[in-house]
């Protein structure tokens, strides 16, 4: 958001505001996959939904819960099962020894 200009909040880091000239603003608030934006001029607000393309990433977030859990080296793999293999109640440890 920093390189669109857009300044995070101090009283929430899902809400970015973008100051324009005079009294203009443009405020976004993110919430997992929606956007609500907030602004006094409506023209800027259609040319930020016509012109611009915001795009978000948690790549580095995800390399921060890799290391922590001792998984950074951990090798990528698209599916942890195969697609013929099919889960049922009874594949479930049901005692404490299996658990």
């Amino acid at each position: 958001m920093s390189d669109q200009d857009y300044k995070t909040t101090s009283s929430d880091h899902c809400v970015f505001a973008q100051k324009k000239f005079d009294s203009d603003f443009i405020i976004l608030l993110l919430y997992v996959d929606d956007i609500l934006v907030v602004g006094k001029n409506t023209s800027k607000i259609d040319e930020l939904k016509d012109e611009r393309k915001i795009y978000f990433s948690q790549k580095k977030y995800t390399e921060c819960v890799l290391e922590r859990f001792s998984m950074k080296n951990a090798k990528p793999f698209s599916t942890p099962l195969s697609d013929h293999m099919k889960l049922r109640k009874k594949m479930f440890p049901t005692t404490m020894k299996e658990k």
